[in-house]
């Protein structure tokens, strides 16, 4: 096992620590984005989110390429954690290794945490869109293709009962 491996995966935990980082501030921008209600700039972050998300699965193929050669060099399995390969390289380098595996598992927690937030305002304002529409239009649910089996008749308003 050479040190440029040691060093490509460092380098490859490094960026991906970066980029999930900014994927967390965007995800705290967009809820306030969402509350305000700002479509405009929703938009811009979607477009901007996507873009990480392409960069972040690009680094983790290359983290899982990084992982797999390491792992075959040190006889471990090819799904091997972090921990299991840092304990492999030399001292402060291990370190290093399991600190960035702990930042990594911190920031991916934090970034559940903060989608999660934001699919429940997304729903929260589908619901009040929802709520308006049915308010506004005086929505009735109806069958999907004409009328009941009932057939109705119109009525006829009338102004003294005739039972009596």
């Amino acid at each position: 096992m050479s040190s440029t491996n040691w060093d490509n995966l460092v380098g490859i935990l490094e960026q991906l620590h970066t980029e999930l980082v900014a994927m967390l501030v965007l995800g705290k921008r967009k809820q306030q984005v969402l509350i305000d209600g700002n479509v405009d700039e929703l938009n811009n972050i979607v477009n901007e989110e996507e873009t990480l998300i392409a960069e972040v699965g690009k680094l983790e193929r290359l983290r899982t390429e990084q992982f797999g050669n390491l792992a075959k060099g040190l006889n471990l399995s090819e799904h091997a954690t972090i921990k299991e390969i840092a304990d492999f390289f030399p001292p402060p380098l291990n370190t290093v290794i399991q600190e960035q595996g702990v930042r990594l598992t911190d920031l991916t927690v934090q970034l559940k945490r903060v989608n999660a937030d934001n699919i429940s305002l997304i729903k929260q304002a589908m619901d009040i869109i929802q709520f308006t529409l049915e308010s506004v239009v005086g929505y009735e649910r109806q069958p999907a293709y004409g009328t009941s089996d009932k057939p109705t008749k119109p009525r006829r308003t009338l102004l003294i009962d005739h039972k009596i």
